[in-house]
């Protein structure tokens, strides 16, 4: 079945720059057009009334739009994994490819350092009794030697695509919408020594993983 999967984020096409304004863009647009909406609805004049009902429909419209779009499918019967991507993944995916493009640095490390900070992540490394801190510590001491490392757009969203195929596959019995923890589980698993040696120095080896993902399975439902 991966050879019909495969991770296509249309926002990871742009730059950083390009997603930094058209974030700011979107939002600075709809704060205007809500305000708008407000003031021609209480105002007595009949034409700037309707104009505002129009307005409104048209935000609704949007964030419905919006809504249907973040649904994740229930079951997934292969292409484009992510319409099988929770929304927490997506945003915790774009904030590390933006460190990644704007700091330097391997994408998987700092999607690593994202991870890490999941609640569900650092419940599992208690119940495994891995030290956070120095896992941490450790983390950012690779970043820091990394710094000069300047990956390509292509390059990072084929890293992309290797971690959520993975997490994707690695998922036991009936597979989940890929959650942060799945990354996670995954990250080891990818063609990265630095994340590779980094899960070995802190015995999160495979079956110490399998034993947490079963378990996150359970804690899930």
């Amino acid at each position: 079945m991966s050879e019909d999967l495969f991770f296509h984020y249309p926002i990871l096409d742009f730059s950083y720059w390009q997603r930094f304004f058209r974030r700011i863009g979107g939002t600075t647009i709809n704060i205007i057009l809500a305000v708008l909406a407000v003031t021609m609805l209480l105002s007595d004049i009949p034409n700037l009334f309707v104009l505002g009902v129009l307005i409104s429909a048209y935000l609704i419209f949007r964030l419905g739009k919006k809504l249907i779009r973040s649904k994740q499918k229930s079951k997934f019967r292969g292409g484009n994994l992510v319409e099988f991507t929770t929304p927490r993944t997506k945003k915790i995916i774009l904030a590390a490819y933006d460190r990644a493009a704007f700091l330097g640095g391997s994408f998987l490390l700092h999607l690593t350092r994202e991870l890490i900070e999941e609640p569900m992540v650092i419940r599992v490394l208690r119940g495994l009794d891995v030290g956070r801190d120095e896992f941490v510590s450790k983390l950012e001491a690779y970043l820091v030697d990394e710094k000069d490392v300047k990956e390509t757009n292509i390059w990072r969203q084929a890293k992309v695509e290797e971690v959520m195929i993975r997490a994707f596959i690695l998922q036991e019995g009936e597979k989940l919408p890929i959650s942060p923890f799945h990354l996670f589980v995954a990250l080891p698993h990818t063609d990265n020594e630095r994340v590779r040696r980094l899960f070995v120095l802190f015995g999160l080896g495979t079956s110490n993983l399998t034993k947490a993902a079963r378990y996150h399975s359970i804690i899930s439902t």
